[in-house]
């Protein structure tokens, strides 16, 4: 009897083992798989912030950033040209639309009418969380800095984000992948 006691106690200490061990490979094998799915899947929420020039320097000084919009504002984006055209919802809410291509404006403050920046002022992208590149908005008329890298500037219906470089033409930041797939998921690319 006491044999048989035996036998059964470790035919269900193998049946638990077993059971165990192969639900800890499925765990793993399913934890895996749930990694590479989410890496696969690219971060859908783009973000356009203003923040004063002296700011870019340390990154806790980017939490007193300013949000000029995201990629729900966005109606289309031209990949070739970087021109952004924006919903008739912001355009509408946007007290300064009807302000872009002042002179006097751009000859004292630079900047974007439309997105109410100063040229003194730089933007970031982001997605989520994380800091795709930075810029300048486009300067003043009688400003003496000249801005190297991405510049904003407002055109009919949205704005235009021009790549200024003079060594490396071919470095230019505005061609990110991440941002490139964020705008496609949303289906935002007009080409």
């Amino acid at each position: 009897m006491q044999k048989k006691i035996l036998v059964v106690i470790i035919l269900i200490t193998a049946i638990l083992y077993i059971s165990i061990s192969i639900n800890d490979d499925f765990g793993e094998i399913y934890s895996q798989n749930f990694i590479n799915y989410k890496k696969e899947v690219p971060n859908t929420n783009l973000k356009v912030y203003a923040i004063n020039d002296f700011e870019m320097k340390d990154e806790l000084s980017r939490k007193n950033k300013r949000l000029l919009f995201t990629d729900n504002d966005i109606e289309e984006y031209d990949w070739e040209s970087h021109r952004i055209t924006f919903t008739d919802e912001f355009l509408s809410a946007s007290v300064n639309n009807q302000n872009i291509g002042d002179t006097q404006k751009f000859l004292h403050d630079g900047g974007s009418a439309l997105l109410e920046t100063t040229g003194r002022e730089r933007f970031i992208i982001m997605i989520d969380d994380e800091v795709i590149y930075a810029g300048h908005f486009k300067q003043a008329l009688v400003s003496s800095f000249y801005p190297l890298g991405a510049v904003i500037s407002d055109i009919n219906g949205g704005i235009i984000i021009d790549f200024i470089g003079i060594n490396e033409p071919d470095k230019d930041i505005r061609n990110d992948e991440r941002i490139r797939e964020t705008l496609k998921v949303k289906g935002l690319l007009s080409n």
